[in-house]
């Protein structure tokens, strides 16, 4: 089953690929239906990631695919020095359940990006590892040694 929440009016001419990350400190679980994401312009933009459109939203069996673009567009030249994230408050369409949070931005051109490797998978709830998890040097719990793990350590209350 897959449905596509449209929260704006997708991408145009004025919009530009962005990648996003979770905030930290938040207590994802089974039960979320919002948590603040960092987004940034994934092109050169002089430092400045611009403003944040409403992301596409598409709910899968087993992922949660959330796509941002930010605005304006790219711009005719511009420094390259990484652009700053802006926070945005995401609602998803319906609890998280057991499914990924993945980064839509990762799809396509992006994927070979730094921001997108080792992938796009921002969070995997933790019944769905499969793997006992130990503590990180941080304190934080994590499931270090798992490439497709995600943000675990957001999933610990």
């Amino acid at each position: 089953m897959t449905a596509v929440l449209a929260s704006g009016c997708g991408a145009s001419n004025r919009d530009a690929a962005a990648t996003w990350d979770l905030a930290t400190g938040q207590g994802l679980n089974a039960d979320t239906t919002n948590f603040t994401a960092h987004v940034t312009r994934l092109g050169c933009n002089g430092g400045v990631t611009g403003g944040v459109n409403a992301p596409t939203i598409e709910v899968r069996d087993d992922e949660i695919v959330i796509t941002f673009t930010v605005s304006p567009g790219e711009p005719s030249s511009a420094t390259c020095q990484g652009n700053n994230q802006v926070p945005y408050e995401v609602k998803l369409p319906s609890a998280l359940g057991n499914r990924d949070l993945v980064d839509g931005g990762c799809a396509g051109d992006a994927a070979s990006t730094a921001p997108c490797q080792p992938s796009g998978v921002r969070f995997t709830p933790l019944s769905t590892i499969g793997a006992p998890l130990r503590p990180s040097p941080h304190g934080a719990w994590s499931c270090a040694d798992l490439p497709m793990c995600g943000r675990v350590d957001n999933a610990v209350e």
